[in-house]
Formats: structure tokens, C-alpha cells, sequence
């Protein structure tokens, strides 16, 4: 009689060291951790022990703890098993200092958004890429910037940041369809269309003429 191995392994070990991991890197202890996810610090040591199994709903509760979706704690994990560095995933989110922000005032009174609004946005577009490399990396590709020719790459964090802008307007903006102009079209009266232009340190935007308008 022949027994046959599994051939899976058992994707909880992998999420849990990547938990310790993000723990560790963020000088966390298992009760700052705890009550960041509102669970009991007694349970969570005994998951990192291996001594307890983690649920998916603690797995989300801790993922939120660290600002990550479960997804990303997922990818991360996955990363992690393969063997890719600490250094080369997405372990922390990116987020903007409040010091980056400036002439909130003007930009409130011309389209109703305050600075925060563009702090949420350019992290929302830091988090969906991190999630996109780490998956990358994890297949042995090179990260997203290796792959797209610039021009595309600006286009498309400019998407990510107008994406980003409408989930933080609080209802003022949605996003318009695909190559149409503009980016955002406002749904309270008294704001104006608004265009989003983008561009990399060392590239310029990409796009067609531009039309009279608000632009970001």
C-alpha cells in the first residue's frame, strides 16, 4: 500500500510568521498588537506560538490593525514563503506625512476637497501598487515600474490616484468612464469638472492637449 504526501501546505504558518514579521518591524508588542485588533493578547501570543489556530476573521482583524486588507496580508504572506525579503515587499503601507499637504483653503473653496483628501488618495495609490509588486515579486517578476514603459506607468497612477480622490470626496466626485474627460465629474452643485495630470520625477505627463478646466 502506497501513502501519498500532501501536496499543500497549510497557508495559516505562513500568514502567522508574516504577522510576527509586521509585529517585530513596527516595534509592536503582543499587547500593543492585541488591542489594535481588539483581540486578547493571551490568544494572540498562542497563535504565533503555532499553538492555536488563526481564524479568518482574526486574520482580518489584525490585517485592518496594520492598515492592510486581508488580501495583502494574504500576498504578503505568500511573498514570504517563496523567500522574498522583508525589504522587498510591501510589509508597511507608505503613508504621507500631514507637513506635505498645503494651501488646504484654496483647495477646499475651488473644489470642495480639503489637503487630507489628497493624502488619501496618493496613499490609496502607494497601497494598490504595494499590493501589485508584492504579488509581482512573489512570481520572481520584477516590481511594476520594471514592466510599463513610463509614460503608461504615470497614466496609470494617475488612475489609481483619481480612484483614490473619488472614494475620499465623501460622495462630492465619482469617477468618469474610461478616457473621458474629465477624471472626475462632481455630483454636488457648485464644483467643477476636475482633470488629473500626473506625471514620474523624470517623465512628463502623458495625454492629449489640454482643455480649459480644473486641473490636479
Amino acid at each position: 500500500t502506497c501513502k501519498t504526501a500532501p501536496t499543500t501546505e497549510d497557508p495559516t504558518s505562513a500568514v502567522v510568521a508574516a504577522v510576527t514579521r509586521l509585529r517585530k518591524e513596527a516595534n509592536l508588542t503582543l499587547e500593543d498588537l492585541a488591542d489594535r485588533a481588539g483581540l486578547h493578547r493571551t490568544s494572540l501570543g498562542l497563535v504565533e506560538r503555532g499553538e492555536r489556530g488563526l481564524t479568518l476573521d482574526s486574520a482580518a482583524r489584525i490585517a485592518g490593525a496594520f492598515d492592510l486588507s486581508f488580501g495583502a496580508l494574504v500576498t504578503l504572506a505568500e511573498a514570504g514563503a517563496e523567500g522574498i525579503k522583508p525589504h522587498e515587499t510591501a510589509l508597511s503601507p507608505r503613508r504621507l506625512s500631514v507637513s506635505v499637504t498645503q494651501n488646504d483653503d484654496k483647495l477646499r473653496a475651488l473644489t470642495g476637497l480639503g489637503a487630507h483628501t489628497i493624502k488619501e488618495a496618493v496613499e490609496h495609490a502607494y497601497d494598490t501598487l504595494d499590493l501589485i509588486d508584492a504579488e509581482l515579486l512573489a512570481k520572481g517578476s520584477e516590481p511594476i515600474s520594471g514592466l510599463v514603459e513610463l509614460a503608461n506607468l504615470s497614466s496609470m497612477i494617475g488612475n489609481l490616484v483619481g480612484a483614490g480622490l473619488a472614494n475620499a470626496s465623501e460622495g462630492r466626485y465619482i469617477r468618469n468612464r474610461p478616457h473621458a474627460f474629465p477624471d472626475l465629474v462632481p455630483q454636488r452643485t457648485g464644483l467643477p469638472d476636475l482633470e488629473i495630470k500626473l506625471a514620474l520625477e523624470t517623465n512628463s505627463p502623458k495625454g492629449h492637449l489640454p482643455k480649459s478646466g480644473v486641473y490636479l
